[in-house]
């Protein structure tokens, strides 16, 4: 019988929090992601994560590391749940902004802000790292920061 449940979850290890830091151990022992459907590399630059019909999101890969919650992870295994869970693993659902780097956000945060209400970032220089690190999406950071401004959109 075919089954459209999600199967597979991806782990990650050999964690840095600099990528440039050299290790003499193992390094950090990350998460266990998933339950995905698949995943799709292009030439290990993007790594993108597909639920069902669409996509969960993407990793950032910097110099051949996946990127997630502040942590470059050298190493990482896929495999299925089932599997992950029998090794004691606890399957934690993927986060995009947890995914981002500091700059991919603040990309995100400066194109929507310049797209829908004709600012730039220094406008809000006060809440954009609170933003990233309580994982808000970038758009949502902007919208409630222009509600608390009354900002207006711009006209399309």
């Amino acid at each position: 019988m075919k089954t459209n449940k999600p199967t597979l979850a991806i782990h990650l290890f050999h964690g840095r929090t600099n990528p440039d830091q050299d290790l003499n151990d193992w390094g950090l022992n990350g998460p266990t992601l998933g339950p995905f459907h698949s995943f799709y590399v292009t030439y290990l630059s993007t790594f993108r994560i597909i639920t069902g019909e669409e996509e969960a999101g993407e990793f950032s890969v910097i110099d051949g590391m996946i990127y997630y919650d502040g942590v470059y992870y050298g190493d990482w295994t896929i495999s299925t749940v089932d599997i992950f869970e029998g090794e004691g693993k606890k399957i934690e659902i993927f986060n995009e902004i947890k995914a981002m780097t500091k700059e991919e956000y603040l990309q995100k945060v400066k194109i929507y802000l310049e797209n829908n209400y004709g600012l730039g970032l220094t406008e809000m220089e006060g809440c954009l790292e609170e933003g990233f690190k309580n994982c808000e999406t970038p758009e949502a950071l902007v919208e409630w920061y222009a509600e608390k401004y009354d900002l207006t959109k711009l006209e399309r």
